[in-house]
């Protein structure tokens, strides 16, 4: 039985995104699980809320968990981070643990910094502190794409996330990496958009022009930190990692394996998921 396969349809089944209007912009999201404390989770740039159903599936046992879909009309990562609390406010959550993987840690960042107090454990994912030279190279991709005709703007998207996928875990199954190849495929040929893609862009070029979060900001902030890192992440480099430890010293620090590169949450998800629960309940 292919269990990734079985364990997205069983999610499809049970898991309907609610959804959410906020100032005429129109916001989907999974809450799921029916426990005391709640956990938010922001994914990260090349997927979406549902990529993630392994986690939510391992995860919806021991919180409630929301899960917001990034949808294509924000314009930066102040106002995504204040749309993501609207939903929090709408579900009558109060205070939160928050996960946050790659772009989905720069959104978790801001909403840190503009809502101290209200996050109990932070969690940042392969993600990074604002830096002139992704803003540079952010910036150039963000000046070129609407002028890339949308089909061959997507293929690149996914070509390179299929790049990543077959070369980021390397004990990784082959039944694994055939069913992410597949749902990438499925998610950029019918369901994502230029719009999708550009959006994602603005948020994390966005997120390089804020002010990093001190350590002494972070820890008035949230009552703990955690870091996971893999050791080949050729997003961001070797120098990204170091900083962001560098600035946050009092975090936990979790290298999932030096082995693994960017797009191992999608890979390994049981092992990110494990990781997680055990902070967040230690």
């Amino acid at each position: 039985m292919d269990t990734l396969a079985e364990g997205l349809k069983a999610f499809r089944h049970k898991h309907t995104p609610q959804s959410f209007n906020l100032h005429n912009k129109h916001w989907r999201y999974y809450r799921c699980g029916q426990q005391s404390e709640t956990l938010v989770i922001i994914h990260g740039a090349g997927v979406n809320a549902e990529s993630l159903f392994p986690q939510i599936t391992y995860l919806e046992k021991h919180f409630t968990i929301i899960v917001p879909d990034l949808p294509d009309f924000v314009e930066s990562v102040q106002e995504a981070a204040e749309d993501i609390m609207r939903i929090l406010e709408k579900e009558r959550i109060g205070n939160f643990h928050l996960f946050g993987i790659s772009m989905g840690g720069m959104i978790a960042q801001r909403m840190a910094h503009t809502y101290p107090g209200r996050i109990e454990k932070l969690i940042l994912s392969q993600s990074c502190l604002p830096h002139y030279l992704l803003g540079k190279k952010l910036r150039n991709i963000l000046r070129v794409a609407p002028w890339i005709p949308e089909g061959l703007l997507l293929k690149i998207a996914v070509y390179q996330m299929l790049v990543n996928v077959g070369k980021d875990t390397p004990d990784t199954d082959t039944v694994t990496l055939r069913f992410w190849g597949q749902y990438l495929k499925e998610l950029y040929g019918k369901k994502f958009s230029r719009k999708d893609m550009i959006t994602r862009l603005k948020i994390s070029t966005s997120f390089i022009h804020t002010e990093i979060v001190t350590a002494e900001q972070m820890r008035g902030a949230v009552q703990q930190l955690m870091l996971i890192e893999v050791g080949s992440d050729r997003v961001f480099l070797a120098n990204d990692r170091q900083a962001i430890k560098q600035n946050y010293p009092h975090a936990k620090v979790v290298m999932i394996n030096p082995h693994y590169g960017h797009t191992a949450c999608l890979l390994q998800p049981l092992l990110y998921a494990e990781n997680v629960k055990i902070f967040l309940l230690e």
